[in-house]
C-alpha cells in the first residue's frame, strides 16, 4: 500500500508546533514567553528605528490581538521592569509605552537568539528557498489577514524585523 502524503495544511502546521515548542524551550532561560517578546520586542522597535512612542493599540495592531489582550501582556512586562508607561502629552487618554535599559538588553540577547536558531533551522534550505518560501508565507498572511477582534489561536504573531 502506498502511503499517503501529508497534506500540506499538516505540514505547515507541524512546522510551526516544531519551531514554537523550541522557541519556548530557548526563551525559557530568560524569564520571558513568545508572547511577552513578541510586545517587548515591538516595544523597543519602535525606539530602534526613531519612531514616535507606541501604544497599547499600536502593540495590539502589530501582534494580531485584541487590545485587551495586549493590556495583560504590557502590565506583565512593566511588573518585570522591561518597559515603562507614561501619559501620552497629547491625549490625556492614551499611554506611551517605552522598554527600559533592561528590557532592551533583554530584546537585543532574546533576537540574537532567535535569529541564530532560525538561520539553523532554515539551514538545509537554499537561500532560493529560503526566499521563495519567505514570499509564499508572506502572500498567504496577506491573503488571509486576522479578522479584527480575533482570538489568537496559539500559532503567534507577525513582524517583521528590519
Amino acid at each position: 500500500m502506498t502511503p499517503v502524503p501529508p497534506e500540506l495544511s499538516d505540514l505547515v502546521h507541524s512546522v510551526s508546533h516544531g519551531l514554537r515548542r523550541s522557541w519556548m524551550e530557548d526563551l525559557a532561560p530568560f524569564g520571558i514567553s513568545p508572547h511577552q517578546w513578541r510586545a517587548l520586542h515591538t516595544v523597543a522597535a519602535h525606539a530602534e528605528h526613531g519612531e514616535d512612542l507606541p501604544r497599547q493599540r499600536d502593540v495590539a495592531n502589530a501582534l494580531r490581538i485584541a487590545p485587551r489582550s495586549a493590556a495583560e501582556v504590557i502590565a506583565q512586562l512593566e511588573a518585570a521592569g522591561w518597559i515603562t508607561r507614561s501619559q501620552d502629552p497629547t491625549d490625556k487618554r492614551a499611554v506611551l509605552l517605552e522598554a527600559t535599559e533592561s528590557g532592551k538588553d533583554l530584546d537585543r540577547r532574546v533576537h540574537a537568539m532567535r535569529s541564530e536558531r532560525s538561520a539553523g533551522y532554515f539551514e538545509v534550505l537554499s537561500d532560493a528557498d529560503r526566499a521563495e518560501l519567505t514570499r509564499i508565507l508572506g502572500v498567504l498572511l496577506e491573503a488571509h489577514p486576522r479578522p479584527e477582534g480575533a482570538r489568537r489561536g496559539g500559532g503567534g504573531g507577525l513582524h517583521r524585523r528590519r
